[in-house]
């Protein structure tokens, strides 16, 4: 069992439709204020569609005209909820904004929002352990605090934002996936303080308790990398730090998501179908082989021409582009051994042509976006499509004698209804989890200065990818579904065998479906009611059809 069976239970509706959920929290009645006419919200929000660090003296001068002193505590909710939450690039022209307003009460209840805004989240950090957009809403709030506070030479409010208490708690309770990024992105406001630069004891004691969690064994990549990240921000080598020693004592909980696993084992046999099948059936199961077959060819095809289009995109990086794969797979635990064989780079990326050697940050980038989203996906994908299969099926095959007949719909339908709502479900949290990764290792390297034009080599990077990592994890998606579905009908399936054992004369029936006085399925017509038997062959379309709809970016491509 995981740290956190609440980020568990409420993870498939946080990844996948995370930003809605994230908005709701901060639409909290806590966080509500009078809102102005609407009128003058317009005119606020158009003020602040084209501001810019150009015409700030002018959008002062505008905003002067229209908002009272009365409107100020609307005025800092929604700088806080509709701005500063989501466009990051745009912190320094905001505040430059504000201090020109010459309004120290309303900087003060800007501060007063963040804190409340956080305060809200975090009172639901499980979720955000699961939440890609829910991490990323921290992390932009922690940094916006920073920025309008340390950086200011403005101290935190000790009551409101304890970040050494925080980090312990989040440590203790496998927490550290939302709180830990959040805390280095509030400190990166020291950068530009003249207050809180090291040695000062405030700073000092976070950055000693920030290093020995850097240092727990198995720690995952990412939250290690926030760390030097931070350390990178404030001139600082991780190694010269003194560590805290505050975590003597305390230990994460078991299955702590904040810790690396090795990757499952998925040496699994397919199941034994003993027993004669029908004619049918043996031909209706024996073309459904023949497509799951034809399906794992075309995954191989599909994997081929990427690979190949790799080598030709690495062609041109010199003797660096042959070695870099073997010197990253024994730097990195990748969960699929061949994956810089299979991720794109493009030749037309000016930036791998002249440091060749940064190559390497996108397999790494992509294997870590996958791990990030993948656990999600992969529990809520199996449990809905077991679930939904077997509620489906044992119904459906309430009269089928031939437990092999069931097994094979079962399997049929719960590959397509996962693998289907694994695609669906992961494929935006995927790409923003990309778009963070590319960005946060290319812009940790050392010899990039200047981030011009960076933002489209990560949207290329993230682009050419992604298709690449949603297929990867409908394989776990379908992978994991297939065996778990087999255990979820083994009742029905042994009834099967053990009625055919004790009376192979008497019509099978499951009885927690046909009962005599029940409602169902009487009351169904003549021509839906199930009779006695094994289905039709045209019953058995129904199910064999689920091989035939496409589904998954293998098969995107066919005709």
């Amino acid at each position: 069992a995981g740290a956190n069976p609440a980020a568990a239970a409420v993870g498939g509706a946080l990844m996948f439709g995370g930003a809605a959920t994230v908005d709701s929290l901060l639409n909290d009645v806590e966080l509500q204020v009078e809102r102005p006419p609407v009128g003058i919200c317009d005119q606020v929000a158009a003020i602040f569609n084209s501001l810019v660090k150009d015409n700030v003296d002018q959008k002062v001068a505008e905003l002067t005209a229209i908002v009272t002193q009365d409107h100020h505590p609307w005025l800092a909710y929604y700088l806080v909820k509709c701005r500063a939450s989501k466009e990051v690039n745009y912190h320094p022209t905001y505040i430059e904004f504000f201090e020109k307003l010459k309004q120290p009460r309303l900087l003060e209840l800007v501060t007063n929002t963040t804190y409340d805004c956080l305060r809200v989240l975090l009172k639901s950090v499980d979720q955000a352990v699961v939440s890609t957009s829910h991490r990323t809403v921290l992390k932009n709030l922690g940094y916006w605090l920073g920025q309008i506070t340390l950086a200011r030479n403005k101290p935190l409010k000790g009551k409101h934002m304890d970040l050494k208490s925080t980090l312990l708690d989040a440590f203790e309770n496998g927490r550290l996936t939302a709180v830990l990024p959040l805390v280095c992105k509030v400190l990166e406001g020291v950068q530009k303080s003249k207050a809180f630069k090291m040695p000062v004891p405030w700073t000092t004691g976070l950055m000693s308790l920030l290093a020995e969690i850097h240092d727990v064994p198995n720690l995952r990549t990412n939250l290690m990398f926030e760390v030097e990240v931070l350390c990178k921000h404030l001139d600082l080598k991780i190694s010269d730090l003194p560590r805290s020693q505050l975590l003597v004592g305390r230990r994460p909980p078991s299955g702590s998501p904040d810790l690396s696993r090795a990757a499952e084992q998925r040496n699994e046999s397919p199941p034994a179908t003993g027993g004669a099948l029908r004619p049918e059936a043996e031909a209706w199961t024996r073309r459904m082989g023949a497509a799951q077959e034809d399906d794992a060819t075309r995954a191989a095809a599909a994997a081929a021409a990427v690979s190949a289009g790799l080598g030709a995109a690495v062609a041109g990086y010199g003797q660096y582009g042959e070695s870099m794969y073997a010197a990253q797979r024994g730097h990195e635990d990748f969960m699929v051994a061949n994956l810089p064989q299979l991720v794109t780079i493009s030749p037309s990326i000016p930036l791998f042509q002249m440091l060749p050697h940064l190559a390497h940050v996108v397999p790494t980038a992509v294997d870590r976006a996958i791990k990030e989203v993948k656990s999600a996906v992969v529990e809520r994908s199996v449990t809905i499509s077991c679930l939904t299969t077997r509620e489906m099926v044992t119904k459906d095959f309430a009269m089928e004698p031939d437990e092999n007949v069931l097994k094979k719909a079962a399997q049929l339908m719960v590959s397509s209804v996962a693998g289907s709502l694994a695609l669906v479900t992961c494929r935006e949290p995927l790409r923003v989890s990309l778009t963070t990764h590319f960005w946060q290792l290319i812009t940790g390297s050392r010899e990039i200065h200047d981030t011009t034009g960076l933002e489209d080599i990560v949207h290329r990077l993230s682009t050419d990818n992604l298709e690449l990592g949603c297929a990867l994890i409908e394989k776990a998606v379908v992978d994991r579904a297939l065996r778990d579905i087999d255990s979820s009908i083994s009742g029905p399936v042994e009834a099967r065998r053990e009625q055919r054992a004790k009376s192979p004369s008497v019509p099978f029936y499951d009885t927690n479906y046909i009962q005599p006085n029940s409602r169902w399925p009487q009351a169904l017509p003549q021509i839906l009611r199930p009779k006695p038997g094994p289905l039709s062959a045209q019953q058995l379309k129904v199910y064999k059809d689920f091989a035939n709809i496409t589904m998954g970016s293998v098969r995107e491509e066919q005709p």
